[in-house]
């Protein structure tokens, strides 16, 4: 079957990609700073999404 992840990254300009979150469908959302409380993360497993949030969302997390 197929696997799904999700790797969520940060650039700001002039820099290398930081990653924030990594999603693996079979486990939990892994934080890669556990005190970023503004991001949260969930995988619904009955209907293989994931869901990823930014509270609250700043112009500054926009993509462009």
């Amino acid at each position: 079957g197929v696997v799904y992840n999700l790797l969520w990254y940060r650039q700001y300009p002039r820099s290398k990609p930081e990653l924030l979150l990594s999603m693996m469908e079979s486990g939990d959302p892994v934080k890669e700073d556990p005190s970023a409380d503004w991001l949260s993360a969930k995988v619904d497993k009955l209907t293989k999404h994931m869901e990823l949030e930014i509270s609250p969302a700043k112009v500054s997390d926009s993509a462009r």
